[in-house]
């Protein structure tokens, strides 16, 4: 499905995606320069998603799966919990950012300004997908926020089975590589759970998490599940 792009990115929320603390202002230069990296995000995506529905249940080895995706780890097993189904979902910018970028040559400061802004799009999409299927599929149901592979202890490696399960290649041009890493690389894959008794889900600690040593969240103070952060 096509997805709508915002009409503009927060300024403040790219600048902290480059590094600069939350509580820290950004100096006139940081700042146009973000300005210019959400102009040129903004200018060159192209936005799709797509997600599907499936059913919640037991191996024989007891381990917790979705249709044959194997949902290892304690920290999306306590998220997953009391649910009986759930939605996959995948969204992307597209490439044509990408090739931006790589037009940029040797901007160091506007690379990384892009690469901030296509990141923080990117979760924006996940949002405005997240909400286009809360309001299809639960007038009935409740749903957990979303949860991705790569997330506490669920392993990034579940990337390539959600892309097959979604037939993502074909439907909106997503791919991944052997790493687990998703290409277009400004793309995001995630799980919600559903279910007919009310559910919140767990978002994942620090503990298990693979950025734990290198997190500015963490170094502040704060986790990356607090969705107000830099806004």
């Amino acid at each position: 499905m096509q997805l709508t792009l915002p009409q503009q990115l927060s300024v403040k929320q790219v600048c902290h995606w480059m590094g600069l603390p939350s509580t820290a202002q950004a100096d006139p230069q940081t700042l146009a320069l973000a300005e210019k990296a959400c102009e040129i995000v903004l200018s060159s995506a192209q936005p799709r998603g797509i997600y599907r529905v499936g059913s919640l249940q037991l191996s024989p080895d007891g381990e917790l799966q979705c249709e044959n995706i194997p949902l290892c780890g304690t920290d999306i097993a306590r998220h997953l919990q009391k649910c009986d189904r759930a939605v996959w979902l995948a969204v992307t910018i597209g490439t044509q950012t990408e090739m931006q970028t790589r037009r940029l040559g040797k901007d160091m400061a506007l690379v990384c300004a892009v690469d901030a802004a296509a990141g923080l799009l990117a979760e924006t999409l996940a949002d405005q997908l997240q909400e286009t299927i809360r309001q299809e599929l639960t007038e009935t149901s409740y749903m957990t926020s979303r949860y991705s592979p790569g997330y506490g202890d669920f392993p990034i490696e579940t990337q390539r089975e959600v892309v097959r399960f979604l037939d993502a290649p074909r439907k909106i041009g997503l791919t991944v590589n052997s790493g687990g890493i998703l290409i277009p690389r400004k793309s995001i894959t995630a799980v919600c759970g559903l279910s007919d008794q009310p559910v919140k889900g767990h978002l994942a600690g620090c503990a298990h998490c693979v950025l734990r040593s290198k997190c500015n969240y963490r170094k502040e103070g704060k986790y990356c599940g607090d969705r107000e952060l830099a806004k």
